[in-house]
């Protein structure tokens, strides 16, 4: 424990040091009158400076008060720095980074399950191929069997919209907390951008404060506060470097957040253009294989209508193969678009310093 020198030591330690400071100021006396100057101006000069002397408060405590509170600023900036989470320690980010690729599985569970319905509408075209080309050939009772058997497969896009509008809505969720997360992203890099500024400026008073104090002590001839000024800019500079590189390492840091999260949001993400695509292809699709369904049981009713039945069939073939076509682009060109941002985000997590 540290003993504060009693008010009478401190007195005495001032008179010791106003005595040596008269003691130098009367041999500078001697010198400024061999030089020339008159005893009164000698007088008048050495009256001012112990004047000056006397009239400001100790420089010596000035500069304890300054490393002190640069000491506080130093500590109080480091732990506000310190107590902001890096991207790895963010459980918010790593929660929205876990919902993401889970919503990515799902999505190419749905395109596989579209792939499947494709498949289906495709093996359902073949029979009915097949149908029309016996039928064409005379071979009736052939054509009319595979039409059972065309019959007899369910329609596969019959759930489908209801399906896609679940990973349409779940998607639009998503997409709403990734812009809620960005949006306070950007507002931690404006506060940490300002903090810089406001940090670099404090600093700057106080080295100019240091500056001021060191100018007053020289001329003064107080050369006893000039150490303790010194130790004081030894702590500030530093200090200044430090807090200084560690707010550009959390902006850094920030600026990863954001650029994880946009791209998660605008490449990771399906388009609503695509989406769009998938639902009318597959409604469309669905559509003329029900159409088509019904052409086939109307020309099982009875041999009347074979015929008319054939006819309008063979008119509706062409437009279901474009259909199934149509839609087996849009599923592969979406599973595609998802595989290459699930990777490249997987990328981005493994070397955030791309």
């Amino acid at each position: 424990m540290k003993v504060k020198p009693s008010k009478w030591r401190v007195e005495e330690s001032r008179v010791k040091t106003l005595s040596l400071f008269l003691t130098q100021r009367r041999a500078s006396r001697v010198e400024f009158c061999q030089m020339g100057g008159s005893a009164s101006k000698a007088d008048s000069y050495e009256d001012n400076m112990i004047s000056y002397y006397r009239v400001p408060p100790s420089l010596r405590d000035m500069a304890g008060i300054i490393e002190d509170e640069s000491k506080i600023i130093v500590s109080i900036i480091s732990d506000a720095i310190k107590s902001n989470k890096g991207i790895r320690n963010d459980q918010e980010l790593r929660d929205l980074v876990e919902r993401f690729f889970s919503h990515s599985n799902s999505m190419s569970a749905f395109c596989n399950e579209i792939e499947s319905c494709v498949n289906k509408a495709r093996d359902s075209q073949l029979n009915l191929r097949a149908a029309v080309k016996r039928f064409k050939d005379g071979r009736s009772d052939g054509a009319l069997k595979e039409l059972e058997r065309f019959l007899s497969s369910e329609n596969p896009f019959t759930d489908l919209p209801v399906k896609l509008e679940k990973v349409r809505q779940e998607q639009k969720n998503l997409a709403e907390k990734l812009t809620l997360y960005n949006n306070k992203i950007k507002k931690k890099l404006v506060k940490t951008m300002m903090g810089r500024i406001a940090t670099g400026f404090i600093f700057t008073t106080f080295i100019l404060a240091l500056f001021t104090c060191q100018v007053v002590a020289f001329y003064s001839g107080l050369l006893l506060t000039l150490p303790a000024i010194g130790a004081a800019t030894s702590v500030i500079i530093p200090a200044w470097a430090v807090l200084d590189k560690q707010c550009k390492s959390y902006y850094d840091e920030l600026q990863k957040q954001q650029d994880l999260v946009s791209f998660m949001k605008d490449c990771g993400l399906i388009e609503k253009t695509n989406f769009d695509e998938i639902k009318m292809a597959a409604e469309n699709t669905g559509n003329l294989l029900q159409s088509l369904k019904g052409n086939a049981e109307f020309t099982l009713e009875g041999e009347e209508k074979v015929k008319i039945g054939f006819e309008h069939i063979e008119k509706k073939m062409d437009d279901f193969a474009k259909s199934i076509e149509k839609l087996g682009e849009c599923v592969e060109k979406c599973s595609k678009d998802l595989k290459e941002g699930r990777e490249e985000i997987k990328r981005r997590i493994q070397n955030p310093n791309i």
